[in-house]
């Protein structure tokens, strides 16, 4: 299995493409980020998520937001 997941990273690229890759790569390295770095939600998303925690009583404030 390697060798043919080799043989097929190695292969001619199409153009204006930099990398082959095989499939559950993409989510793996999307996996690997995000548990990194979290996963990033839009601004209303928080806002929404701050006032509901506010009207149940949680505090959000250990969250720290990107700028």
């Amino acid at each position: 299995m390697d060798r043919y997941i080799k043989s097929i990273k190695e292969s001619a690229k199409a153009k204006n493409c930099t990398e082959i890759l095989i499939p559950g790569e993409p989510e793996l390295r999307t996996e690997t980020k995000r548990l990194k770095e979290g996963i990033p939600l839009a601004s209303t998303t928080m806002k929404e998520l701050e006032a509901l925690g506010e009207s149940l009583g949680i505090s959000l404030s250990l969250l720290q937001r990107a700028s």
